[in-house]
């Protein structure tokens, strides 16, 4: 399995989202006795979820907590936040690509994926949020 969780990030200041994901990555590959050699987190994400696979069988399952926080926290500057949606899409664009290695994958957020343009080229997206409860 493979979890990336931005909830607890401050995605501020240029780089920050970049750094998170580095670290967050680094963890998974310490964890896992994985060592994926690429500075550029598609690329590094691409090759880990490719070894996760190689080592263990078994395609890998993939959850993201809060993917939309880096984007919403920072909507009153617009620059960064458009940095960070960008950053994102590049990122999130390797779970398409490694789909022969991914068993599912998991996004948790508060926006509509519809909303976020994030994900244009993920296929088969399901929306589980319930929809709201009808009064009487």
């Amino acid at each position: 399995m493979l979890r990336l969780s931005f909830g607890g990030g401050s995605f501020r200041d240029p780089g920050a989202l970049h750094a998170n994901v580095m670290v967050q990555l680094d963890s998974v590959e310490r964890r896992s006795g994985v060592v994926a050699k690429y500075d550029t987190c598609p690329e590094r994400l691409a090759a880990l979820v490719e070894a996760l696979r190689r080592k263990d069988g078994e395609p890998v399952a993939v959850l993201v907590d809060e993917y939309d926080k880096p984007i919403l926290n920072v909507l009153d500057a617009p620059d960064t936040a458009r940095a960070n949606r960008d950053f994102l899409r590049g990122v999130f664009g390797v779970v398409k690509d490694a789909d022969a290695d991914i068993r599912f994958s998991f996004f948790t957020g508060v926006s509509k994926f519809s909303n976020v343009s994030l994900f244009s080229g993920l296929n088969n997206l399901i929306d589980t949020q319930r929809p709201p409860a009808r009064t009487p």
